[in-house]
C-alpha cells in the first residue's frame, strides 16, 4: 500500500493526538467480531479498553491544557481504567451509573493484562459482546465535542 498523498495530522494539543489515537484502536476494533470459535475475541478486546484508556487521558489531559484544572498530583497507574475515569469525572465528565459500572467491569481486564495475556480469571468473565461497544462509543461521543469544539 501506497502512503497517503496527505501528511496525517499529527499537530494539536497532547489530548487531541490521545483522541484520536483512541478513535484509531476503536476504528480497528469494531469491524472484528465479539467472538471466534466459540471464545472471545481478546484482541478486539484489548484494542477497545485501550481506546477508552486513551479517550479517558485526552479528557484529563484537554483539562489540564485549557487550565480548568491543574495536573492531577498523582496520576493513576498506566491502564488503571477506573482510576483515569474517576479523574475524568471530577475534572467534568458526565458521570454515569451504567457507564461507571462498565469501566470497572473492563478494568479487572485491561489493568492486570487479562485481555493480552491468557491468566486464570479472579471470577467469571462478564458477556464483552457489547459493554466496551457502549463504554467506548460513549467516552469519544463525549470527548469529541469537547475535545474538538467548533
Amino acid at each position: 500500500m501506497r502512503p497517503p498523498i496527505f501528511p496525517p495530522q499529527t499537530g494539536g494539543s497532547q489530548a487531541k493526538q490521545y483522541l484520536r489515537r483512541g478513535m484509531q484502536f476503536r476504528d480497528a476494533a469494531m469491524p472484528l467480531s465479539s467472538y471466534v470459535n466459540g471464545e472471545t475475541n481478546w484482541p478486539r478486546i484489548a484494542l477497545l479498553t485501550h481506546a477508552i484508556e486513551l479517550a479517558l487521558k485526552a479528557y484529563v489531559l484537554h483539562a489540564v491544557e485549557c487550565g480548568s484544572h491543574p495536573a492531577p498530583t498523582m496520576p493513576p497507574a498506566n491502564h488503571d481504567l477506573e482510576g483515569w475515569y474517576k479523574i475524568a469525572v471530577d475534572f467534568g465528565l458526565p458521570n454515569g451509573v451504567g457507564l461507571s459500572e462498565g469501566v470497572a467491569v473492563l478494568n479487572e481486564l485491561h489493568k492486570p493484562h487479562f485481555a493480552r495475556y491468557p491468566q486464570s480469571p479472579i471470577r467469571p468473565v462478564p458477556d464483552l459482546a457489547v459493554i466496551p461497544d457502549q463504554v467506548v462509543e460513549h467516552l469519544i461521543s463525549v470527548c469529541i465535542p469537547v475535545i474538538f469544539p467548533r
